[in-house]
Protein backbone atom coordinates (compact mmCIF):
# COMPACT_ATOMS: atom_id res chain seq x y z
CA UNK A 1 0.00 0.00 0.00
CA UNK A 2 1.04 3.36 -1.01
CA UNK A 3 -0.09 7.00 -1.34
CA UNK A 4 1.15 9.73 -4.08
CA UNK A 5 -1.04 12.61 -4.67
CA UNK A 6 -3.83 12.08 -2.63
CA UNK A 7 -4.23 9.09 -3.95
CA UNK A 8 -4.45 5.67 -1.89
CA UNK A 9 -3.18 2.85 -3.95
CA UNK A 10 -3.60 -1.13 -2.33
CA UNK A 11 -3.07 -4.35 -3.77
CA UNK A 12 -5.33 -7.41 -3.27
CA UNK A 13 -3.23 -10.57 -4.82
CA UNK A 14 -3.60 -9.45 -8.68
CA UNK A 15 -5.43 -6.46 -8.32
CA UNK A 16 -4.76 -2.71 -7.68
CA UNK A 17 -7.98 -0.64 -6.39
CA UNK A 18 -7.08 3.15 -6.29
CA UNK A 19 -8.49 5.40 -3.64
CA UNK A 20 -9.10 9.39 -2.67
CA UNK A 21 -7.47 9.71 0.58
CA UNK A 22 -9.22 12.23 1.48
CA UNK A 23 -12.87 11.92 0.35
CA UNK A 24 -12.32 7.74 1.31
CA UNK A 25 -14.26 7.37 -2.42
CA UNK A 26 -12.78 4.64 -4.95
CA UNK A 27 -11.68 5.84 -8.04
CA UNK A 28 -10.55 2.77 -9.70
CA UNK A 29 -9.66 -1.02 -9.56
CA UNK A 30 -7.24 -2.56 -12.05
CA UNK A 31 -6.71 -6.45 -12.87
CA UNK A 32 -3.10 -6.95 -13.54
CA UNK A 33 -2.03 -8.80 -17.08
CA UNK A 34 0.59 -11.45 -15.71
CA UNK A 35 1.65 -14.92 -17.21
CA UNK A 36 0.11 -17.06 -15.44
CA UNK A 37 -2.37 -17.69 -13.36
CA UNK A 38 -0.79 -17.80 -10.00
CA UNK A 39 0.99 -14.57 -10.11
CA UNK A 40 0.07 -11.57 -7.63
CA UNK A 41 1.15 -8.06 -7.45
CA UNK A 42 4.18 -7.69 -4.74
CA UNK A 43 5.30 -3.99 -5.32
CA UNK A 44 4.04 -0.51 -6.30
CA UNK A 45 5.50 2.99 -7.03
CA UNK A 46 4.23 5.97 -8.56
CA UNK A 47 6.30 8.87 -10.72
CA UNK A 48 4.91 11.58 -12.31
CA UNK A 49 2.53 9.89 -14.50
CA UNK A 50 3.14 6.27 -14.23
CA UNK A 51 2.44 3.58 -12.28
CA UNK A 52 4.90 0.70 -11.74
CA UNK A 53 3.65 -2.83 -10.82
CA UNK A 54 6.10 -5.53 -9.00
CA UNK A 55 5.17 -9.00 -9.63
CA UNK A 56 6.20 -12.67 -8.25
CA UNK A 57 5.85 -13.85 -11.69
CA UNK A 58 9.45 -11.61 -12.64
CA UNK A 59 7.58 -8.74 -14.70
CA UNK A 60 7.00 -5.23 -14.15
CA UNK A 61 4.07 -3.44 -15.68
CA UNK A 62 3.69 0.04 -16.61
CA UNK A 63 0.69 1.59 -16.61
CA UNK A 64 -0.90 5.14 -16.92
CA UNK A 65 -2.20 6.87 -13.49
CA UNK A 66 -4.60 8.91 -15.99
CA UNK A 67 -7.00 5.93 -17.08
CA UNK A 68 -4.48 2.92 -15.79
CA UNK A 69 -3.99 1.58 -19.04
CA UNK A 70 -1.14 -0.40 -20.01
CA UNK A 71 2.14 1.01 -21.62
CA UNK A 72 4.57 -1.82 -21.43
CA UNK A 73 5.74 -4.69 -19.58
CA UNK A 74 9.48 -4.97 -18.19
CA UNK A 75 10.34 -8.63 -18.24
CA UNK A 76 13.68 -9.26 -15.95
CA UNK A 77 16.11 -11.72 -16.94
CA UNK A 78 17.00 -14.88 -14.80
CA UNK A 79 20.36 -16.90 -14.45
CA UNK A 80 19.54 -19.88 -16.38
CA UNK A 81 17.63 -20.93 -19.06
CA UNK A 82 15.25 -23.31 -16.89
CA UNK A 83 15.22 -20.96 -13.41
CA UNK A 84 11.82 -19.40 -11.88
CA UNK A 85 11.67 -16.07 -12.20
CA UNK A 86 12.71 -13.62 -9.19
CA UNK A 87 9.97 -12.09 -7.96
CA UNK A 88 9.93 -8.42 -7.57
CA UNK A 89 9.56 -7.51 -3.96
CA UNK A 90 10.30 -3.93 -4.17
CA UNK A 91 10.29 -0.73 -6.14
CA UNK A 92 12.01 2.73 -6.13
CA UNK A 93 12.24 5.79 -8.29
CA UNK A 94 14.79 8.46 -8.44
CA UNK A 95 15.06 10.99 -11.66
CA UNK A 96 14.40 8.37 -14.29
CA UNK A 97 15.90 5.56 -12.70
CA UNK A 98 13.81 2.56 -11.66
CA UNK A 99 15.14 0.02 -9.16
CA UNK A 100 13.49 -3.36 -9.00
CA UNK A 101 14.06 -5.43 -5.91
CA UNK A 102 14.00 -9.16 -6.61
CA UNK A 103 14.27 -12.11 -4.70
CA UNK A 104 17.52 -13.46 -5.71
CA UNK A 105 19.10 -10.61 -4.03
CA UNK A 106 19.77 -8.24 -6.73
CA UNK A 107 18.66 -5.07 -7.90
CA UNK A 108 17.75 -4.44 -11.47
CA UNK A 109 18.07 -0.49 -12.82
CA UNK A 110 15.92 0.73 -15.63
CA UNK A 111 15.98 3.47 -17.22
CA UNK A 112 12.36 4.84 -18.11
CA UNK A 113 13.51 7.78 -20.11
CA UNK A 114 14.85 5.79 -22.82
CA UNK A 115 12.22 4.22 -25.51
CA UNK A 116 11.66 1.09 -25.14
CA UNK A 117 12.48 1.58 -21.36
CA UNK A 118 15.81 -0.44 -20.67
CA UNK A 119 17.79 -2.46 -18.53
CA UNK A 120 20.87 -0.54 -17.51
CA UNK A 121 22.55 -3.18 -15.07
CA UNK A 122 22.35 -4.87 -12.22
CA UNK A 123 23.69 -4.57 -8.43
CA UNK A 124 24.48 -7.51 -6.75
CA UNK A 125 23.97 -6.44 -3.38
CA UNK A 126 22.93 -9.43 -0.82
CA UNK A 127 23.17 -13.00 -0.16
CA UNK A 128 22.50 -15.19 2.22
CA UNK A 129 25.74 -16.30 3.78
CA UNK A 130 24.40 -16.06 7.32
CA UNK A 131 21.58 -18.53 7.54
CA UNK A 132 20.80 -21.14 5.11
CA UNK A 133 17.25 -20.52 6.67
CA UNK A 134 17.30 -16.92 5.63
CA UNK A 135 16.59 -15.83 2.08
CA UNK A 136 18.22 -12.16 0.71
CA UNK A 137 15.12 -11.36 -1.08
CA UNK A 138 15.41 -7.28 -1.45
CA UNK A 139 12.24 -6.45 0.69
CA UNK A 140 12.47 -2.96 0.88
CA UNK A 141 13.85 -0.11 -0.94
CA UNK A 142 13.65 3.62 0.17
CA UNK A 143 15.09 7.27 -1.75
CA UNK A 144 16.47 9.75 0.46
CA UNK A 145 18.43 13.01 -0.62
CA UNK A 146 20.10 10.75 -3.39
CA UNK A 147 20.66 8.03 -1.79
CA UNK A 148 19.44 4.38 -2.49
CA UNK A 149 18.79 1.92 0.68
CA UNK A 150 18.17 -1.27 0.27
CA UNK A 151 17.69 -4.57 2.63
CA UNK A 152 18.25 -7.81 1.80
CA UNK A 153 15.37 -9.09 4.39
CA UNK A 154 17.16 -12.50 5.77
CA UNK A 155 20.76 -11.05 5.13
CA UNK A 156 19.67 -8.71 7.90
CA UNK A 157 21.59 -6.04 6.27
CA UNK A 158 20.86 -2.33 4.45
CA UNK A 159 22.54 -1.44 1.98
CA UNK A 160 23.28 2.64 0.48
CA UNK A 161 24.18 3.36 -2.90
CA UNK A 162 24.94 6.54 -4.53
CA UNK A 163 22.19 7.19 -6.91
CA UNK A 164 23.30 10.93 -8.10
CA UNK A 165 25.13 9.72 -11.22
CA UNK A 166 25.25 6.17 -13.10
CA UNK A 167 28.06 4.38 -11.46
CA UNK A 168 25.96 3.83 -8.07
CA UNK A 169 28.95 3.86 -5.79
CA UNK A 170 28.34 1.26 -2.52
CA UNK A 171 28.73 4.07 0.06
CA UNK A 172 28.32 1.40 2.95
CA UNK A 173 26.45 -1.38 4.82
CA UNK A 174 24.53 -0.86 8.12
CA UNK A 175 24.67 -4.29 9.87
CA UNK A 176 22.85 -3.88 13.28
CA UNK A 177 19.70 -6.10 12.88
CA UNK A 178 19.51 -9.60 14.42
CA UNK A 179 16.23 -10.53 11.71
CA UNK A 180 15.57 -10.10 8.61
CA UNK A 181 14.11 -6.67 7.63
CA UNK A 182 10.85 -5.50 6.78
CA UNK A 183 10.64 -2.08 6.28
CA UNK A 184 12.08 1.59 6.07
CA UNK A 185 10.70 4.87 6.45
CA UNK A 186 12.16 8.14 6.12
CA UNK A 187 11.46 10.90 8.86
CA UNK A 188 13.23 13.92 8.37
CA UNK A 189 17.25 13.21 7.42
CA UNK A 190 16.72 9.38 9.45
CA UNK A 191 16.47 6.49 8.16
CA UNK A 192 13.92 3.98 10.24
CA UNK A 193 14.40 0.67 10.07
CA UNK A 194 11.94 -2.48 11.33
CA UNK A 195 11.99 -6.00 11.44
CA UNK A 196 11.05 -9.06 14.14
CA UNK A 197 13.48 -8.41 16.62
CA UNK A 198 14.25 -4.34 16.81
CA UNK A 199 13.51 -0.62 15.49
CA UNK A 200 16.80 0.65 14.15
CA UNK A 201 17.06 4.96 13.81
CA UNK A 202 20.02 5.94 11.64
CA UNK A 203 21.55 9.41 10.74
CA UNK A 204 20.91 9.66 6.76
CA UNK A 205 23.99 12.22 6.74
CA UNK A 206 26.85 10.07 8.33
CA UNK A 207 24.84 6.70 8.95
CA UNK A 208 25.57 6.52 12.15
CA UNK A 209 23.23 4.24 14.61
CA UNK A 210 20.91 7.10 16.65
CA UNK A 211 18.44 4.80 18.73
CA UNK A 212 16.89 1.46 19.07
CA UNK A 213 13.36 0.71 19.92
CA UNK A 214 12.18 -2.03 21.76
CA UNK A 215 9.78 -3.48 19.60
CA UNK A 216 9.55 -5.44 16.48
CA UNK A 217 7.86 -3.94 13.49
CA UNK A 218 6.67 -5.45 10.19
CA UNK A 219 5.56 -1.63 8.13
CA UNK A 220 6.40 1.40 9.70
CA UNK A 221 4.70 4.73 9.09
CA UNK A 222 5.20 8.33 10.31
CA UNK A 223 3.52 11.43 11.19
CA UNK A 224 4.41 14.73 13.00
CA UNK A 225 6.94 13.33 14.77
CA UNK A 226 4.73 9.63 15.80
CA UNK A 227 6.24 6.36 14.60
CA UNK A 228 2.84 4.00 14.06
CA UNK A 229 4.47 0.27 14.20
CA UNK A 230 2.43 -2.48 12.56
CA UNK A 231 2.90 -6.33 13.93
CA UNK A 232 0.80 -9.09 12.85
CA UNK A 233 -2.57 -7.51 14.04
CA UNK A 234 -1.95 -4.46 16.09
CA UNK A 235 -0.28 -1.08 16.49
CA UNK A 236 2.04 0.41 18.57
CA UNK A 237 3.15 4.32 18.17
CA UNK A 238 6.23 6.04 18.95
CA UNK A 239 7.61 9.52 19.83
CA UNK A 240 10.19 9.77 17.59
CA UNK A 241 11.46 13.12 19.28
CA UNK A 242 11.89 10.93 22.58
CA UNK A 243 11.83 7.61 21.24
CA UNK A 244 10.08 6.65 23.95
CA UNK A 245 6.62 4.58 23.51
CA UNK A 246 4.09 5.94 23.69
CA UNK A 247 1.82 4.66 26.54
CA UNK A 248 -1.68 3.76 25.26
CA UNK A 249 -2.60 0.06 24.68
CA UNK A 250 -2.27 -1.47 21.35
CA UNK A 251 -4.38 -0.34 18.63
CA UNK A 252 -5.99 -4.01 17.89
CA UNK A 253 -6.65 -3.47 13.89
CA UNK A 254 -7.84 -7.06 13.60
CA UNK A 255 -9.74 -9.59 15.94
CA UNK A 256 -8.82 -12.70 13.93
CA UNK A 257 -4.70 -13.53 12.70
CA UNK A 258 -6.64 -14.20 9.50
CA UNK A 259 -6.78 -10.53 9.49
CA UNK A 260 -3.12 -9.75 10.18
CA UNK A 261 -1.68 -5.83 8.93
CA UNK A 262 -0.25 -6.08 5.41
CA UNK A 263 0.75 -2.07 5.41
CA UNK A 264 0.33 1.14 6.67
CA UNK A 265 0.14 5.04 5.22
CA UNK A 266 -0.73 8.00 7.22
CA UNK A 267 -1.97 11.06 5.52
CA UNK A 268 -2.93 14.33 6.56
CA UNK A 269 -4.43 13.34 10.10
CA UNK A 270 -5.59 9.72 8.71
CA UNK A 271 -4.01 6.27 9.46
CA UNK A 272 -4.56 3.97 6.96
CA UNK A 273 -3.70 -0.09 7.37
CA UNK A 274 -4.64 -2.34 4.93
CA UNK A 275 -5.88 -6.33 5.96
CA UNK A 276 -5.97 -9.17 4.32
CA UNK A 277 -8.67 -9.56 1.84
CA UNK A 278 -8.60 -6.40 0.54
CA UNK A 279 -10.05 -4.26 3.59
CA UNK A 280 -8.22 -0.81 4.60
CA UNK A 281 -9.14 0.39 8.08
CA UNK A 282 -8.75 4.33 8.53
CA UNK A 283 -8.41 5.78 11.82
CA UNK A 284 -8.06 9.61 12.90
CA UNK A 285 -4.61 10.17 14.34
CA UNK A 286 -5.14 12.37 16.74
CA UNK A 287 -7.50 10.10 18.92
CA UNK A 288 -5.04 7.51 18.72
CA UNK A 289 -2.81 9.74 21.28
Amino acid sequence: MILNDNRLYAVTHEQITVWDASTEAQIAAKQMPGRDVSRCVLSLVVSDDKLFVGCNDGTVHVCTTSDYSAITTLILPTKEKDQVDPAVWSLAMYKCRLFVGRDNGTIAVFNTDASPMTRMRSLGVHDNDKSEYYTPWVRCLKIHDGKLYSTGSGDTTIKIWDCNNDSFEHLGTLTEHLEGIASLAIYNDQLISGSSDRICIWSCKDHSLIATLDTGGDYLSVHNDILYVSSYVDICMWDLSTHQRIDIAKLETAKMATEYVGGLATYKGKLFSAHAGGIIKVFECEGLS
